[in-house]
C-alpha cells in the first residue's frame, strides 16, 4: 500500500462505516479494522511511503502489540538523544526530519 506524505497530526477514529486513519482535516485512509488503522499509523508516523499490510487479520492482531512496543522504544531512544541537542536551530531541523 502506498502511503501519503506530509500529513499533519495522525489519529485513528471510528465512524458509522468503519475505521479511518486521519492525517489532516479531510484526508483519511479507510480501514476495515482498528488494528489495520493502528498498523498504518505506525508506519506513517515513521515517515514510510510504502508498507505491506498483512491480509490475515489474526496475524495483524498478533503482531500489532509488538510493533507498537517497538515504535514506542524507538521514540524514547530518539527523544533521549534529541534532549542532548542544545542548539535550537539544529534541534528544530532534526525534529523536522523525523516528523512526517
Amino acid at each position: 500500500m502506498e502511503l501519503p506524505t506530509n500529513w499533519g497530526d495522525l489519529r485513528v477514529e471510528q465512524d458509522l462505516f468503519g475505521w479511518k486513519l486521519y492525517g489532516g482535516r479531510k484526508e483519511f485512509i479507510e480501514c476495515k479494522l482498528e488494528e489495520e488503522a493502528r498498523y498504518l499509523y505506525i508506519f506513517l508516523d515513521l515517515g514510510m511511503t510504502e508498507v505491506n499490510v498483512p491480509k490475515d487479520d489474526a496475524y495483524l492482531k498478533k503482531i500489532l502489540p509488538k510493533l507498537e512496543k517497538l515504535k514506542k522504544r524507538i521514540d524514547e531512544i530518539v527523544n533521549s538523544y534529541l534532549r542532548t541537542v542544545l542548539n535550537r536551530k539544529i534541534h528544530n531541523e532534526f525534529c523536522g526530519l523525523i516528523s512526517p
